[in-house]
């Protein structure tokens, strides 16, 4: 009976040829380990030759690379996501709020207690030599999440119309008794169950095939036992083995996943590649030159301090002792006086060679933008503030954008899809608010690396900030503030920033907040109106009091001066 999935991994192993000469060759000068393109002869071994790197540069290098995306793009020590809603409105809600603040609580938790944070530095490391780098990410019972990095060379990749990788077919070696305690020895091929029946080659390695494609037709005979909700199947079968061979339907194990269980990201792509272009390919013969030129100092140097000698012939038979402090004894009395001398006269321009190799170091340093991701070391600072940021970015940083934006498309957003679903199924997330039903939530990222991205927002908002700041005091007119929307700019300040969400008010509260302010304030100025018109009565008051008084007194006097005069 054919097997279907073997005859696509020919074809997608047929199509990946092209690129394994030159992979081979980034391995072979850079990570030796990594090369799983012979995976029966390399697996396991512990004898890898690294006798072609005599300069490790480029190793260090794309080290650096890794821990660079490590430390700037998914740094475990600090929050490096956030779910957010697309709709701004709807975010002022409190509810929604909490619960994206609470999901991405419980998503980062997930990662820090499976073993991602392990898989993702050789992952980086990977994609910055060969282009290419593949994460598999299964459901687990107690960490809910189980990452594995595959190796180069291990894996075959298909992508479909939209250019999206959405098929892997990997081969891989177990022994005898993994494969039965994995997929139970019902399910085995005779010949493995047989042996581990008996307890002997329990450790003996078989070849076995992965194969996790989309379920874009029915495939009869195997995805009767995949559930109907799964959008991909997953297929384990042992390489060079007839189904006839084996148990049951002729394969390890047959199931589903409700999303593509593999995240695929690719350094740079051109046209419809379905494998990618990496800084290994770009600076390959940089590298190799670095390794001949190393090997040509050393032997320069070797001829400097140990150079070829000469001799008289009538010494041809006489021991000579060169190493440090040693005697050689010869004739005196012989013709010839002249002993040993140096065959030629050995004059390297060493430190011109020096030169072309530290020029060629620095090609491949700028290559992996090693100056760049020190920079990002340096800049992941809790003071670090976005003025700083603006100040200190430049091209360096400007150079990852491309990268940065396809690990967005290519890694972070499937990885968090991925650990959303498989949490959410297990009932591991708050419920959600009416307000998300049936909404795609949008992923935020709080990295070091996406802060410098977008640092130009928080520039610009604090730069029109002091400009308008600036204007007003000068003019002594704070009517100038009338023309910058204030309560926007803090809004997106604050996004820009990450700042937590119960950190800020939401609309409804400030409204009420300067209500209350508003009418506290128009209740003193009623006091104070009232007050200042109490005093104005008693001053009217007393005014007319004594106008009143002084026309009494003039009224008497007035009668007594004509009383006077009567008399």
């Amino acid at each position: 009976m054919p097997n279907p999935f073997e005859t696509r991994r020919t074809k997608l192993k047929n199509e990946r040829e092209s690129w394994v000469t030159r992979a081979k060759d980034i391995a072979l000068y850079t990570v030796p380990q990594y090369d799983r393109y012979d995976n029966q002869e390399n697996r396991n071994r512990g004898d890898i030759n690294f006798d072609k790197i005599l300069d490790s540069t480029a190793t260090m290098a794309s080290e650096v690379t890794a821990s660079g995306f490590m430390t700037g793009i998914t740094n475990p020590s600090k929050p490096w996501l956030i779910l957010t809603h697309p709709d701004f409105r709807v975010m002022q809600s409190p509810r929604v709020k909490q619960y994206l603040y609470e999901t991405t609580r419980i998503i980062l938790e997930t990662y820090g207690r499976s073993n991602l944070y392990n898989t993702l530095p050789p992952l980086y490391q990977q994609l910055s030599l060969f282009g290419t780098a593949a994460l598999f990410m299964q459901e687990d019972k107690g960490d809910f999440i189980r990452s594995f990095n595959f190796a180069p060379g291990e894996y075959y990749l298909a992508q479909n119309d939209l250019g999206i990788i959405d098929t892997l077919y990997r081969d891989f070696s177990m022994t005898y008794i993994q494969l039965v305690n994995k997929f139970g020895i019902d399910n085995v091929s005779e010949k493995v169950r047989s042996n581990v029946i008996q307890g002997k080659n329990l450790d003996v390695w078989i070849n076995v095939t992965h194969a996790i494609e989309p379920k874009n037709k029915y495939l009869k005979g195997v995805d009767e036992e995949v559930s109907p909700e799964a959008k991909w199947r997953s297929v384990y079968y042992e390489a060079g083995r007839s189904r006839s061979e084996v148990g049951g339907d002729g394969y390890l194990r047959v199931s589903g996943f409700m999303e593509f269980p593999v995240m695929a990201p690719r350094w740079h792509t051109i046209s419809n590649d379905v494998y990618g272009w990496g800084r290994g390919s770009v600076c390959l013969g940089d590298i190799k030159q670095l390794q001949y030129q190393t090997e040509e100092k050393a032997k320069a140097i070797e001829k400097m301090v140990n150079p070829p000698l000469k001799a008289p012939s009538s010494m041809d038979y006489t021991d000579i002792n060169n190493v440090a402090g040693g005697v050689s004894f010869y004739d005196a009395n012989s013709s010839s006086t002249e002993g040993f001398r140096t065959l030629y006269e050995v004059d390297i321009k060493i430190e011109a060679l020096l030169a072309d190799i530290a020029d060629i170091r620095d090609r491949i340093k700028q290559c992996f933008y090693v100056d760049a991701f020190a920079m990002i070391s340096e800049l992941d600072r809790a003071q670090i503030t976005a003025t700083e940021i603006v100040e200190r970015r430049d091209e360096k940083l400007l150079k990852l954008g491309t990268v940065y934006h396809r690990l967005n498309d290519e890694l972070l957003d499937p990885m968090v899809d991925r650990t959303f679903n498989v949490l959410s199924r297990a009932g591991q997330l708050p419920e959600p608010p009416p307000e998300l039903e049936g909404v795609n939530l949008k992923v935020e990222y709080l990295s070091i690396l996406a802060q410098a991205q977008k640092s130009h927002v928080l520039g610009n908002i604090e730069r029109t900030i002091q400009f308008v700041a600036g204007l007003a005091e000068a003019k002594q007119d704070p009517s100038v503030w009338d023309k910058h929307n204030t309560d926007q700019a803090i809004t997106d300040y604050f996004e820009a920033s990450a700042v937590p969400p119960n950190h800020v008010f939401p609309d409804d509260v400030v409204a009420n907040v300067r209500g209350q302010r508003a009418r506290i304030q128009q209740a003193q100025q009623a006091v104070e109106m009232a007050s200042k018109g109490a005093e104005a009565a008693r001053s009217a008051s007393d005014a007319e009091i004594n106008q009143e008084g002084d026309t009494v007194l003039s009224t008497i006097s007035e009668q007594v001066r004509q009383a006077a005069n009567a008399g």
